[in-house]
């Protein structure tokens, strides 16, 4: 698992967690929940760039590091001289220590980074639909940007000759690139555009298109970055994928790295195909570059899965649409290898997860078709995936029982209590004949 500090920035105190496909926080408004989920999407975009580029220069340089935190986050005067952070995973490991400005890194297994595409969805973002000229809207490069940037490509996979069916509320979507315009059309025909959609579906819709595409629409479609930038890295990356395969071929032998042509002959010998009447042969150190080279390039080259991190799913929108909605997340995310972290003020968004975990603990004793009937049944999710926690005074507390590791005692069961409690103390003095005088 991929292991996170973080001490003394904005209300955190000192946090030391280990991140899960799945990660869950609840608390208090600005109880550092938010700020959690920014620094865990920050470092994962830290190790992928330092990945993709092989190389730590760009953040050793000035103050990179935190300047792109802070800026693209917002997290401006959240740091100070003790302000901490630390991020260890199976690739590298970093430290960042605001009082000396410059971050310490170190290779673990320089060459094992899985590619991943990074999607932070703010709270903001129904910004893309209830402004209608949104993309006029003057932004510093900051993570509502992005989101508007995101939000912008992937609707346009979403045409009238493929909409994009949202059960949950019972509405298809789809972006209509001649007026530029986001429709909703209802089971009876009825066509409104999303600016004049209720909040819910405002909130919503954005969240769901981008859950959709990030998950699934980009890797059936293949689509490439066109990033002019991106694709220089990569070429450079393709470089030194085939020098290190080229590297790893020979250390066996006697051919100097250096000796180009060395290498060469090396090379056209062992990737000579032979063919005869039992079919095509190639040597067998042949195939060894050859599945060197491809685990590379579907390590680097390729993006294997998407890192998701979102705030507040459940805004504005009706509890069992929340539940409907995080049973959705679930399901689409374990197609994959996609990992999940989300903030949430909803009971009913945890309730729904404990559905999921519940499933899976019980799935070899239940009856199929009891199973089948149960709306969380293609949700069920192994509770060693999940990590839920609570925000305390600055620390993080997990949520979860040690034996079933499903989602225990919390804030909104709590909260709950003492509400009732109060309402059934004052319903101890209520006289229904004083109430009709």
């Amino acid at each position: 698992m991929t292991k996170l500090i973080i001490r003394n920035v904005g209300p955190i105190k000192d946090i030391n967690i280990e991140l899960n496909k799945i990660n869950v926080i609840i608390g208090p408004q600005s109880s550092g929940k938010s700020t959690i989920n920014k620094i865990a999407c920050f470092c994962s975009w830290v190790e992928k760039k330092v990945s993709l580029e092989q190389s730590f220069n760009y953040f050793l340089k000035d103050d990179n590091f935190i300047s792109n935190l802070t800026i693209f986050h917002k997290l401006d005067g959240y740091f100070h001289d003790d302000s901490e952070i630390c991020y260890e995973s199976s690739v590298m490991k970093f430290s960042f220590k605001y009082s000396n400005k410059c971050p310490n890194f170190e290779w673990i297994n320089q060459y094992d980074y899985i590619r991943t595409k990074i999607s932070y969805i703010p709270a903001e973002r129904n910004i893309v639909s209830m402004i209608y000229d949104w993309k006029q809207v003057n932004l510093p490069k900051n993570n509502i940007f992005n989101f508007m940037s995101d939000w912008n490509m992937a609707r346009k996979a979403y045409t009238l000759d493929h909409t994009l069916d949202i059960k949950a509320i019972n509405t298809k979507y789809y972006y209509d690139e001649s007026q530029d315009i986001d429709f909703l059309e209802t089971p009876s025909g009825n066509k409104i555009q999303l600016i004049n959609a209720s909040s819910g579906q405002q909130s919503m819709i954005p969240l769901y298109i981008l859950l959709n595409y990030f998950t699934e629409t980009i890797y059936n479609n293949k689509s490439q970055d066109d990033n002019i930038e991106n694709k220089e890295r990569d070429a450079k990356l393709t470089y030194q994928i085939l020098m290190r395969s080229i590297q790893n071929t020979i250390s066996n032998t006697e051919i100097d790295i250096n000796d180009e042509k060395g290498i060469n002959e090396y090379l056209n010998s062992i990737l000579k195909v032979t063919k005869n009447n039992k079919g095509i042969h190639i040597p067998k150190e042949g195939m060894n570059f050859v599945k060197l080279v491809s685990g590379y390039f579907t390590h680097f080259i390729k993006t294997n899965y998407t890192s998701l991190y979102i705030e507040e799913p459940e805004l504005n929108l009706f509890p069992s649409t929340q539940k409907e909605l995080l049973y959705y997340i679930l399901n689409i995310i374990q197609q994959k290898d996609h990992k999940l972290f989300i903030t949430t003020h909803s009971p009913y968004i945890l309730y729904a997860l404990n559905n999921c975990m519940m499933g899976w603990l019980v799935k070899d004793n239940m009856p199929e078709e009891i199973a089948n009937s149960l709306e969380s049944y293609k949700s069920w999710i192994d509770p060693k995936l999940v990590s839920a926690w609570q925000i305390n005074d600055g620390q993080i507390v997990s949520i979860q029982e040690k034996s079933t590791k499903s989602i225990g005692k919390h804030y909104f069961n709590k909260i709950m209590n003492e509400t009732m409690n109060e309402y059934y103390t004052m319903l101890n003095y209520f006289n229904p004949n004083d109430y009709e005088k």
